[in-house]
């Protein structure tokens, strides 16, 4: 199994031989990934320009070797879901501070570079930024 970060450039739907419905992905770099009909409950996270990882594993069929899409999940996620890890296990408030700097500053930064931010993962971070500043001005 092997890791892949992806940017989606856009999606196609389609039909296997066996009339299974599947979602054609195409990236930015122009590959192609095909994600089965076994994932359809995620394909909600397949939108125009989001950033994906990509769990990529093998099967062999008929002596040949095929890879697939196993998993997919959404890259912003998962740096949400560490960053809440790494605050949940320190308590100073000091330390927690830091990590919402830190967070702040990571999505900041994906929007300034044009990357797709969710709406409630934006709202935080503006809702940060206000808190912090009208304590400074205190």
């Amino acid at each position: 199994m092997r890791d892949l970060v992806i940017v989606i450039d856009h999606i196609e739907d389609d039909t296997s031989p066996e009339g299974k419905p599947f979602k054609r992905v195409i990236d930015k770099q122009g590959d192609k990934h095909r994600v089965s009909q076994q994932l359809e409950s995620k394909w909600y996270l397949l939108t125009d320009g989001e950033t994906l990882k990509l769990t990529m594993d093998t099967f062999s069929k008929q002596g040949k070797s095929f890879e697939y899409v196993k998993d997919v999940e959404k890259v912003q996620d998962i740096f949400v879901r560490e960053a809440a890890a790494k605050v949940a296990q320190s308590k100073s408030p000091k330390d927690i501070s830091i990590e919402a700097q830190v967070a702040v500053k990571a999505v900041t930064d994906l929007m300034v570079a044009g990357k797709v931010v969710s709406e409630d993962i934006q709202k935080l971070s503006e809702d940060w930024i206000r808190k912090a500043l009208t304590e400074a001005l205190k």
